[in-house]
């Protein structure tokens, strides 16, 4: 099957679109991370080399000012004065003497617009940004009345062979106790944008490191007993990661942690075989986005043509998505998504699109609300990235999920008890609703 997106006239807008909020603590500490974003580009990666001069550091910064002042999907700056950034910052980038000190300085300054999206990389994260390269530590994490509990230790990593287990709690980071990290973090963060990506940025910061650096854990195990242990910070190219099977119930469930390569061609393969089950679960709760292309391509097992999407770019006003398969709709049955705040950007979308179109029922809780485009990042003499917002999302209905997210159908919650016991009461809670609804017949194009 071949899906594509169009809209009237046919434009593609979607590109790569990461969340930079996200991936921090969704995909970050696992096998993975944002959306490619924070997981992969930490303050401590700059790799020292010649610095550039001061001449050619105050000419980054005016291109950097002026790249997002010209093409920022907002021309109100999301309430920014924009023009008082330029004059605070100017005096600042004057007094920098070195360019790690410079770039930490820009990427403060794109911070003052509270979007998850815009950045300035320097070379380092660059670099690993175009290599898709993330952080990982074996681990993903989650938090849980102020604490940071690990909710689930990959197969045969360094971590699960340390022992540790679902529900452990991190209390030190290198004999600094979270509390401490997170107030030396939160003094050097700005807001994002929603208060959920904020705090999920926060305390994925904290374990942030240059690769192949050491990190030492203070934990504590769900029985109460204390235990250290050190792991080594890798980076590994970005990995959808898709598994599959039938549930007990009979439904079909299928899990995939970015949309990347293969991940459409992956989960195509899987529908096919589960196109005869009664209902269908998407996971896509540790799911921090990705590309637009493979989005649609997913979205397309499901419709013959139909409008799955808006958007709006600053020289333009909103204008519909369509999805379409030459396939046409390979599954009919009915669908229901799992998303928590750590489902961000191309998860939401294809979530909102989903749910819009009457297609599927949402479980879980609110997504992150980090949802715009990011296509064609702007290149800085030296080898940074200046990552800009430039499109705007909608639902089909028109609901802007930037801020804002996905609102469940049924909420679930999970609690520590639930992951201390191995307990998943949004699975559960998905097969249940998946009885309860009725068979669906092919949805015609419209």
């Amino acid at each position: 099957m071949q899906a594509s997106l169009t809209s009237n006239p046919p434009e593609i807008v979607m590109h790569r679109s990461f969340c930079w909020a996200c991936l921090g603590l969704a995909l970050v500490l696992t096998s993975n991370a944002v959306a490619p974003p924070l997981a992969l580009f930490h303050p401590e990666s700059f790799s020292a080399g010649e610095d550039l001069s001061a001449k050619d550091r105050m000419a980054n910064f005016e291109k950097i000012w002026h790249s997002i002042k010209d093409n920022y999907y907002d021309p109100q700056m999301n309430g920014v004065n924009w023009d008082e950034v330029h004059q605070r910052y100017r005096s600042q980038v004057e007094a920098t003497t070195s360019d790690q000190d410079f770039y930490s300085l820009m990427e403060r300054m794109a911070g003052e617009l509270h979007d998850a999206h815009t950045h300035v990389l320097d070379p380092a994260k660059a670099a690993n940004f175009r290599k898709q390269k993330i952080l990982i530590l074996g681990f993903r994490m989650d938090v849980f009345d102020g604490k940071l509990v690990i909710t689930e230790a990959e197969p045969g990593s360094d971590a699960q062979q340390a022992g540790i287990v679902p529900g452990t709690s991190i209390e030190t980071i290198d004999g600094t106790p979270l509390a401490a990290k997170l107030e030396e973090s939160a003094a050097r963060l700005t807001n994002s944008s929603s208060v959920r990506a904020t705090q999920m940025r926060l305390y994925a910061s904290v374990l942030d490191g240059p690769p192949d650096s050491i990190v030492k854990l203070g934990l504590k195990r769900p029985d109460g007993s204390r235990f250290e242990t050190t792991l080594k910070r890798n980076f590994n190219g970005l990995n959808p990661r898709l598994s599959a099977r039938i549930l007990p119930s009979g439904n079909a469930y299928i899990r995939f942690d970015a949309f990347y390569p293969p991940v459409a061609s992956d989960f195509k393969n899987a529908l096919q075989k589960f196109r005869d089950a009664p209902g269908l679960i998407i996971d896509l709760r540790m799911n921090p986005g990705g590309s637009g292309e493979e989005l649609m391509a997913i979205a397309g097992n499901f419709f013959s043509r139909t409008v799955f999407a808006k958007n709006k770019l600053r020289t333009r006003d909103i204008r519909p998505i369509y999805v379409e398969s030459k396939d046409g709709q390979i599954y009919s049955g009915p669908v229901v998504i799992l998303v928590t705040q750590h489902s961000g950007s191309s998860s939401e979308l294809f979530a909102g699109g989903m749910q819009d179109s009457g297609r599927a029922k949402i479980v879980g809780s609110q997504t992150c609300g980090c949802v715009l485009g990011v296509p064609n990042p702007v290149e800085l003499k030296g080898g940074g990235l200046v990552m800009i917002s430039k499109v705007l999302w909608f639902t089909p209905s028109g609901r802007k999920l930037e801020g804002e997210g996905v609102i469940p159908d049924k909420v679930v919650s999970l609690t520590m008890a639930d992951v201390i016991g191995r307990r998943d009461p949004a699975l559960d809670a998905g097969d249940q609703l998946l009885k309860e609804m009725p068979s669906s017949k092919a949805m015609p194009a419209h």
